[in-house]
Formats: structure tokens, sequence, C-alpha cells
């Protein structure tokens, strides 16, 4: 049941874990891997219990990559994820990766608000 990060993203914005990440809930933000959490809003969106035993990798994908950075800027800005998706959607998170991956964090959080202030601006 592979899904790509676009699918998986846009099913945890339509639970109720993406407001609860948003607010801080501790059991959706500590104690459990992001494979749990995407295996969660898997089994939620779906209402199909996963039997399968998830698999785990010691490296950090691009998709690991991106989910952190925009869990940071969500936190940093205090903005929906949802208000995220609708003016820089996964895929544009994705593509700053080769550039952004190995710097301060703040590189990019400077590069998304200039991006979110001229999608606005084009809205």
């Amino acid at each position: 049941m592979r899904r790509d990060l676009p699918e998986y993203y846009r099913f945890f914005i339509k639970t109720d874990l993406a407001g609860r990440f948003e607010k801080g809930d501790p059991f959706v933000v500590s104690g459990r891997s992001g494979v749990e959490l995407a295996r969660d809003i898997i089994e939620r969106m779906t209402g199909e219990e996963l039997t399968f035993s998830p698999i785990y990798h010691d490296d950090r994908s691009r998709e690991f990559w991106a989910g952190w950075a925009l869990a940071y800027y969500q936190w940093f800005c205090g903005c929906t994820f949802r208000q995220l998706d609708e003016e820089l959607p996964i895929e544009s998170i994705m593509i700053m990766y080769d550039k952004y991956h190995e710097m301060d964090i703040m590189h990019f959080v400077d590069s998304v608000d200039d991006m979110r202030s001229k999608a606005r601006i084009t809205s």
C-alpha cells in the first residue's frame, strides 16, 4: 500500500491529527515515529487496519526532511497545515530539499516566508 507524499500529506490535513499536531498534542508529536503517524493517518482515512509490519530506515529521505521542515515551519509561524498547503503545496517543499536540507533551517523559513508572500499577492 505505497502512497506518495502528496497523497499522504492531504490525508494528514483531512484528519484530526493535523490540528492536534498544530496544537502540540503529546499523543501526536512525541513518542511516535513518523512511520507510526503515517500508519495511523492511512488507517483513519481508509478505515482499514494495516496488518503489515512497518519498515524503518536509518537514513533521512527527502520525504522525511520535507515533513520535518514543514512541521518546523508550521510551529515557527503558527499557521495551519491547511493554510500552508493552499499557499505552498508539499511538492514545492520537496523541490527545496536539494538546496536547503543541509542549511540552517532558518534559510528554509525565510524562503518559505517569501514564497507564501508571493502566493498571497498572486491569489
